[in-house]
């Protein structure tokens, strides 16, 4: 017979929570594919009341794990929160059902296997051309790591500063394969920084698979005619993502994370992922 929560020890609970807390993290860890978890998550959070325009679009998004651990974990949602660049990535990839592949790496050196068979290098040996400078080191700073000499080489599809057992990982580098990003020049991607406006609707376009048309005309006042941006943002504008009654869009400005919800919330509706 099941013992009611009341009778149970304090210090019974605070296991019983961290086990749950535990578990819950586990899944940021491991394959981030669609449907990896079938768990129940809708739940209450203190700054996002139950009749809030955003309750029904966050609580879809929060049984997908859309959202980092601290979201899922914790009781407050942060709707005015400014969205991080990983954070991003999880948003689209759990809320799209975009599949991520586990990249292993054997040797630990911080480069996957899949991105060692690219590079040439050994995927069971952190210093390909025993050297005495692991392969990392020899590409963070721009030398080859198959020879001992000087010559340059790319940095491939690396990012010195996504490490290895991290939440971000395997999303990072999936994101990296599929075109949603492509880094900083200094090999960095930066994942603590805030993604802007005009950043998350190329990523959402792209992600969405949404139609691209060839066209110059800005439909923005602070968008110049021409700017790069203005396929995406049309296609954004076609699909209802985004608005244009407004004359500014305002690109270089931060995104919430309740707007960022609602429009992943939208484009899942939308989009046309195979």
């Amino acid at each position: 017979m099941p013992v009611p929560w009341k009778n149970i020890s304090k210090t019974k609970r605070v296991i019983c929570a961290r086990i749950c807390a535990f578990i819950i993290a586990l899944s940021f860890l491991y394959p981030l594919s669609a449907g990896a978890s079938e768990l129940r998550l809708a739940k209450d959070f203190i700054d996002l009341p139950p009749g809030h325009w955003a309750d029904d679009l966050v609580q879809e998004l929060v049984e997908k794990q859309a959202f980092p651990p601290e979201v899922i974990i914790g009781n407050k949602f942060g709707p005015d929160k400014i969205l991080r660049r990983d954070e991003t990535l999880l948003l689209f990839y759990r809320g799209l059902g975009l599949p991520v592949i586990h990249h292993p790496d054997s040797d630990g050196d911080g480069i996957s296997d899949q991105n060692e068979f690219k590079l040439g290098t050994d995927p069971t040996r952190q210093d390909t051309d025993r050297d005495g400078y692991a392969d990392l080191a020899e590409l963070v700073n721009g030398y080859d790591p198959i020879s001992q000499s000087k010559a340059k080489k790319a940095f491939a599809d690396l990012f010195k500063d996504i490490s290895l057992g991290t939440w971000q990982y395997d999303l990072v580098y999936q994101a990296k394969l599929d075109e949603l990003i492509s880094g900083y020049v200094d090999g960095t991607f930066r994942a603590d920084e805030p993604i802007t406006r005009v950043e998350f609707i190329k990523i959402g376009a792209i992600a969405g698979k949404l139609k691209l048309e060839p066209v110059n005309e800005s439909p923005f006042t602070d968008v110049k005619d021409g700017h790069w941006s203005i396929p995406y943002l049309k296609a954004a504008i076609s699909q209802g993502l985004i608005s244009s009654d407004q004359a500014e869009f305002k690109p270089q400005k931060s995104i919430s994370r309740v707007e960022a919800a609602k429009i992943v919330a939208k484009l899942s509706k939308i989009s046309r992922i195979d």
